[in-house]
């Protein structure tokens, strides 16, 4: 095209918004409730409309090029913009994540399709649709690839994070042509680690009065960074470099009875009951959102366990719970019912789920011990004396590491860990119950019978 046919028609108009859109943040907070009493409880919450990449400081470094390794080149025509490229890694812009780029031949990368080609650039932020949005600006301006130039991309992995690399180099201007002195090398970095954005230029002359932008732009336009006299001016630069770095700080304040128990982003304690909380929210940005909300300590279920000849029954029977049945603390393959068969002497017990709110309930432990076992298995150990009041001692030179007590319906009434000298008390009713003793990994049984 005939250089002054293409800016014949052209006029620019400079328009300086002055003023800032500030998206509307939300505060979301979900399962707020523990399932037990005493349960600890970690909320944190999920904020809408406000994120660390919101907006943007900018910063003068000491001159780093990334050198290609194995680069990806791209053919681009005056005026063009590529097909969607991966990046290779989930990149945070202005408060939302992208996984691929468009690159313009005029110096810059959209993180959107279908944006302007428009040649001329102009001042930012700004709601034209002549300009692109979604956008990092190395140097927007007339730039040609037709005439001379390379236009490449790579990304570059690491063990702690990746970055990705657009590379404009050797650009020749469309009104300048392949002058040596006017041509354009460049680069766009793309760090995983923290969603930074770094520009770096080996060499950008002016050429003739022709504006060039450097900054970045969110999706509607209304925010917005530019590079201190860079903002579509006239400008050069040689081996500069510099640093977008997501600044959008949050802050918290977490109150419980009015008072400000903690200021970071995520809150947790232990409840022992209904408890009302207010999160205070807002960040560098203006933003500002509270809630309040009240942690609910669920009730309790009486979970145990009856017997009916050689089944054992779950107390609760319920459609939105999922059972699992052990065995001495191993899982009974397949035994997803409300129900199990007795098969083996020893402890059982079942685990419920409730699927509503996924809260798990343990039942009491059911014994099972066979007459025979107690009168004639060589497991048993003698306490005495016998009948007592409660007060048990073993006759064994090996130390007990722990004791359950259970009654005579399997059901576990109290635990003991390491008694003392092998003796223990125990504060029941009159009746017969069966003691389970742990003596060096192994266990044994005694009938314990208490008249008060």
């Amino acid at each position: 095209m005939n250089d002054i046919f293409k800016y014949s028609f052209t006029f620019l108009i400079c328009l300086i918004f002055p003023f800032l859109s500030f998206s509307q943040c939300e505060v979301i907070l979900t399962d707020t409730f523990v399932c037990h009493f005493g349960n600890n409880l970690t909320l944190t919450p999920e904020i809408e409309g406000s994120s660390i990449t919101s907006d943007y400081r900018v910063d003068i470094l000491p001159f780093n090029y990334v050198e290609h390794q194995n680069s990806n080149m791209i053919e681009l025509q005056d005026d063009d913009i590529s097909q969607a490229i991966d990046i290779g890694f989930d990149f945070e812009f202005y408060g939302n994540k992208f996984t691929q780029i468009y690159i313009g031949s005029n110096g810059w990368i959209s993180f959107v399709p279908n944006q302007s080609i428009n040649y001329l650039s102009a001042p930012i932020p700004s709601l034209e649709l002549s300009v692109p949005k979604n956008a990092i600006f190395a140097a927007w301006e007339d730039w040609n690839p037709d005439i001379g130039g390379t236009i490449s991309y790579e990304l570059f992995e690491d063990e702690d994070s990746s970055y990705f690399v657009v590379s404009f180099e050797n650009l020749s201007h469309y009104l300048c042509g392949s002058n040596f002195e006017t041509q354009g090398s460049f680069q766009i970095v793309l760090s995983q680690a923290d969603y930074s954005i770094n520009t770096n230029i080996i060499n950008k002359s002016s050429c003739l009065t022709v504006p060039s932008l450097q900054g970045v732009i969110n999706e509607d336009g209304s925010r917005a960074v530019a590079l201190e006299g860079r903002n579509s001016t006239i400008w050069s630069s040689n081996f500069h470099s510099s640093k977008y770095t997501p600044s959008n700080n949050s802050y918290f304040n977490w109150l419980v009875d009015d008072i400000v128990v903690y200021q970071q982003d995520s809150f947790s304690l232990n409840f022992y009951s209904n408890q009302d909380v207010v999160l205070q929210y807002w960040d560098d940005l203006g933003c500002y959102s509270e809630v309040d909300f009240t942690v609910s300590v669920l009730p309790e279920y009486n979970l145990t366990i009856e017997r009916v000849g050689d089944v054992l029954y779950s107390s609760i029977v319920d459609e939105n719970f999922s059972y699992q049945w052990f065995f001495e603390n191993e899982e009974l393959e397949g035994e997803t019912n409300q129900f199990t068969t007795l098969n083996e002497e020893g402890y059982y017990y079942v685990l419920l789920q409730n699927l509503e709110n996924g809260c798990y309930y343990n039942s009491r432990v059911h014994l099972y011990v066979t007459a025979s076992i107690i009168e004639n298995d060589n497991s048993l150990i003698k306490t005495f004396p016998q009948p007592s009041i409660g007060s048990f001692s073993v006759n064994s030179d090996k130390e007990v590491s722990f004791l359950q007590v259970y009654d005579n319906k399997g059901v576990l009434v109290d635990e003991i860990f390491s008694p003392s000298e092998n003796s223990f008390q125990l504060s029941l009713s009159s009746g017969i119950y069966f003691a389970h003793f742990y003596i060096q990994n192994k266990k044994y049984f005694s009938r314990l019978v208490i008249s008060n």
